[in-house]
């Protein structure tokens, strides 16, 4: 039993359980049979927690011909319900890399990067079964929805700092930003960033503790050491000096409408900087100007009274890299608004928690 010494209580209960239940039914089979039979099985549990994995559902089925061997057959049950023997290696893993395929950034990740992302899938959906963080509940989901369209920000970032269409790029070509997630959530864009960008620092904020708490023990288990968590609401966090202005990128995901969204973004962005929303577009008969999208349309003054200078938007649902958008675009695309900050943030913004979606500029 000494194996189990390192397991938590439960898992160190369901060990003794399983020897007790050996026991009980084979009165036959001797203590050594025994303790080989729990101590594979706790081996089987610490090749897993090296994995990351810290919570799993576990059957185990007695044979007839295993207990003379006193060999039990474990058979572990992940979160998507499919079985694999006892330290067999995992067969998804080719299914897995495949799905990342569908962008360019996904198709350049090193096998180590790939193998963290798959990680932090079985911890996502693992402990989505317990807290709500996505509504995703399926692999394939998580890698299109959440992986492909996170990696995505990648190539807008990197033609932000090397120039694009005869511009002179705006920041330095340096390898190292300094980045803030907005509303993280799950971990979003974050998360998968800082597994693709390992020299990019990455702090996630979230105004909900129980996500929170899952960020950190996503970030802990992956090993991502540029990447930090902060609890806090955002319209009192961009008053802090320590993150008033003080990140390249502001990205945000799923967070609120635009009008608002900006107002509680750019002043985290410093003067030079850029605010990237992930939105989804959807083109109506209403325009102002060239914007035949409403909900930008009416975030332009939110924009320009935060110092910023909306720029323009990509499209991200293609299998290439994000194209300029242009002003007739289809009805329904994935995109992301890029924003330029300019001027600096006046001190009156944002509002206090809750009036920029009550009372947007």
């Amino acid at each position: 039993m000494s194996r189990v010494q390192g397991l938590d209580r439960k898992r160190l209960s369901c060990a003794r359980l399983c020897f007790t239940a050996l026991l009980l039914r084979n009165t036959g089979v001797s203590h050594g049979a025994l303790r080989v039979a729990v101590q594979r099985w706790s081996d089987h549990c610490l090749q897993r927690r090296a994995r990351g994995v810290e919570s799993f559902r576990t059957r185990v089925a007695w044979r007839p011909s295993a207990l003379v061997n006193a060999a039990p057959v474990c058979r572990v049950f992940s979160s998507h319900g499919e079985g694999c023997e006892a330290g067999s290696a995992p067969s998804a893993q080719p299914e897995r890399d495949g799905l990342l395929e569908r962008c360019q950034q996904g198709r350049l990740l090193s096998t180590p990067q790939k193998r963290r992302l798959s990680q932090l899938c079985d911890l996502l959906l693992e402990r989505n079964r317990h807290v709500n963080l996505t509504a995703i509940r399926t692999e394939p989901e998580v890698y299109e929805k959440h992986f492909v369209d996170s990696l995505r920000f990648v190539d807008i970032i990197e033609t932000l700092c090397t120039g694009v269409s005869g511009e002179r790029p705006r920041l330095a070509a340096s390898n190292h930003f300094r980045l803030l997630d907005l509303g993280s959530g799950g971990g979003f864009p974050g998360l998968v960033l800082g597994i693709a960008r390992p020299s990019w620092e990455l702090v996630l904020l979230d105004a909900t503790r129980k996500k929170c708490d899952w960020l950190r023990e996503a970030v802990e288990a992956l090993q991502l050491s540029n990447v930090s968590v902060i609890w806090d609401r955002a319209e009192l966090a961009a008053h802090k000096p320590a993150l008033r202005e003080a990140f390249d990128f502001v990205v945000a995901r799923a967070v609120a409408r635009l009008p608002a969204l900006s107002e509680l973004a750019l002043p985290f962005v410093r003067i030079g900087g850029y605010f990237l929303a992930a939105k989804e577009y959807r083109r109506e008969a209403s325009t102002v100007g060239d914007v035949h999208w409403p909900e930008l349309a009416s975030a332009m003054r939110s924009i320009e009274a935060n110092g910023g200078r909306y720029m323009r938007t990509v499209a991200t649902d293609t299998d290439g890299a994000p194209t300029a958008c242009s002003t007739d675009m289809d009805d329904h695309r994935r995109v992301i608004v890029i924003v330029h900050k300019q001027h600096p943030t006046p001190s009156m913004y944002p509002r206090a928690p809750g009036v920029p979606e009550r009372k947007p500029l």
